[in-house]
């Protein structure tokens, strides 16, 4: 019996020739390589996106500490009737642009504009990039400069 299992399985192994191999063993590498400068283009891309939103999150806490500020400084002046009458202000939606009569309104629209997912950070805290990007970018590097040994040594 082990003979038989022997001689199938000898059988059953196919040899395949491929012509020009080391062409076409160079345009797998460089294809390789090129995937690797794109992924390292989304990583960096990917760091942009969140200090980018960091950023906007921390000008978002500092526009609201001046509102109160200013709500303050203005209960703290005397109360004066002005000549000049100055347009209203109608808040305006950044993403669709449409006008809303109140704030509340527009806070309660930009909800439905944000992502459910998202994670609110102390805007205060430092900005602090994440070492799981750096690590991958460092992988990538790694096997970047792998690959172009190979493709030199060709």
């Amino acid at each position: 019996m082990k003979k038989r299992e022997k001689s199938r399985k000898a059988e059953d192994v196919f040899y395949v020739g491929i012509r020009e191999p080391a062409q076409i063993r160079r345009s797998l590498l460089e294809t390789a390589r090129e995937s690797i400068h794109f992924l390292q283009r989304f990583e960096k891309l990917k760091a942009i996106r969140e200090e980018k939103f960091q950023t906007i999150l921390h000008l978002d806490a500092q526009v609201k500490e001046l509102k109160l500020l200013v709500s303050k400084l203005r209960k703290s002046f005397p109360a004066a009737r002005s000549h000049i009458r100055l347009p209203k202000y109608k808040p305006v939606c950044e993403v669709c642009s449409k006008q809303f009569s109140s704030e509340i309104g527009l806070s309660k629209h930009m909800k439905m504009h944000q992502p459910k997912e998202e994670k609110r950070i102390d805007p205060k805290e430092e900005l602090k990039p994440k070492t799981r990007v750096l690590s991958d970018l460092e992988k990538l590097e790694n096997e970047l400069t792998d690959i172009e040994g190979k493709l030199s040594e060709m």
